[in-house]
């Protein structure tokens, strides 16, 4: 729902200080994935609107969790085209939150 709102801010706020983030680079700590945020996706026009599916959910004890999952943006041809790939998310329970630590997404054809 943040993404969509255009809010990325907000969007980081579920990753946890400590996360990694590898796509086409790697980004380490939350502000690191959020300055990658801000400077792939500049603006609401080029966050478009994202949608998730297929989702995976593996529980790897009691406060940790593996999600693989697809997703896809859609958004216009200038800002960027539609795009989507799928992604590995490996979460981690904090009071009573899951906040994502390790996050692995990759474009898909």
């Amino acid at each position: 729902e943040e993404w969509n709102r255009g809010d990325v801010e907000k969007f980081v706020s579920y990753y946890a200080e400590d996360c990694v983030f590898a796509g086409s680079e790697v980004s380490k700590g939350r502000a690191g994935v959020l300055a990658r945020y801000k400077r792939t996706y500049p603006n609401k026009d080029a966050m478009g609107k994202t949608t998730f599916s297929d989702l995976e959910v593996q529980m790897l004890g009691k406060q940790y969790a593996k999600v693989l999952g697809r997703w896809r943006l859609e958004r216009s041809a200038a800002a960027g085209g539609a795009t989507g790939g799928f992604f590995t998310l490996v979460v981690r329970k904090q009071a009573k939150n899951w906040m994502i630590i390790h996050d692995h997404t990759s474009v898909a054809k």
